[in-house]
Parts: C-alpha cells; structure tokens; sequence
C-alpha cells in the first residue's frame, strides 16, 4: 500500500470508531449489561490504533473521552 493509502485506512477506522462512540450504542450495551468486555475491547483498539501513528493519538484520546462522558457511573 501507498503511504497515502495507508494513512487514510487509518484514519478512516478512527472516524468508525468515533461514530460508534457518539452514536451511543455502546453505552446502551453497557446499560443492558454490565458484564459485557465491549467497552474495554472498544478502548483497547483505539489505543491500539493510536500506537501506530503519533498524529491518531490525540483525536483516538478525545473518542476515549467521549465514550466515557456517556457511559454512566455504577457504584457497586
């Protein structure tokens, strides 16, 4: 692959993966389920991804964030 090419593959997985964390369906996942590994497979891909290149690794924080804005607190 073109450095190009490889360059917009990765930003366009961080754009997926950004509009999985606005769209909420992972929070309503989490809602329905406690137990579910989707939130910390969700975040170990995007620090994954944000290891490869240094220019992902702002924009890969801020999904972080968001994701965790929406997802609620569980005192247990």
């Amino acid at each position: 692959m073109a450095l190009q090419d490889i360059r917009d593959c990765l930003l366009g997985r961080l754009f997926a993966y950004g509009a999985l964390a606005l769209s909420r369906r992972l929070t309503e996942e989490w809602i329905s389920d406690h137990n579910t590994p989707i939130i910390k497979e969700f975040t170990d891909v995007l620090i994954s991804l944000a290891a490869k290149k240094r220019y992902l690794q702002e924009p890969a924080v801020a999904i972080i964030l968001e994701l965790v804005e929406k997802v609620p607190y569980c005192n247990k």
